[in-house]
């Protein structure tokens, strides 16, 4: 009667153990796979292939176009910003990025891991910085700070951003 139950409790684990061996080897498949991809699409985002479109237009970047840092897109200032209808202001002096639209204000300071969106702190997964002398920031914070939705198609390598205009207005 021992030996059953104690059979029965290494039968039970070993089934439990499989499938967190599975579900672990999955995980590996589907990172391997990501990393794949994303080794075939490196060498078009060094040549700057990456795209933004802010409600179906194609938004260009002359001099300096977006980049991929750490898995964010980065994205010259004004560009996309402005499209959103945000005002966007430099300051030169303390390296800080002001974005405002309706009601929300966002502001940022390159190379540093957080942002005030209305005042409130808020963490980077990437900081804004400096790259050809141009200011780049996340553009995924940023738009959907200023209440944008986001959408990355890794494939095309193409950033599409939906502005709710109306939203904004009330808020």
């Amino acid at each position: 009667m021992k030996f059953q139950t104690i059979f029965a409790g290494v039968a039970a684990f070993g089934v439990v153990a499989s499938g967190f061996a599975q579900y672990d080897q999955d995980d590996r498949y589907e990172r391997r796979n990501r990393n794949q991809n994303w080794g075939r699409n490196r060498d078009r985002v060094d040549r700057g292939e990456v795209r933004v479109r802010v409600n179906g237009t194609r938004v260009d970047f002359p001099g300096q176009g977006a980049i991929l840092e750490n898995d964010r897109v980065l994205v010259p200032l004004r560009g996309v910003f402005e499209q959103l209808g945000a005002d966007v202001r430099w300051d030169r002096e303390s390296n800080t990025v002001t974005a405002t639209r309706g009601r929300r204000d966002i502001v940022l300071r390159l190379d540093r891991p957080r942002a005030q969106v209305n005042g409130r702190a808020m963490r980077l997964d990437q900081p804004a910085q400096v790259i050809n002398g141009r200011a780049l920031v996340p553009l995924r914070f940023l738009s959907e700070s200023l209440g944008a939705t986001v959408d990355w198609n890794a494939t095309n390598l193409t950033v599409n951003i939906a502005s709710r205009d109306r939203d904004l207005d009330r808020e």
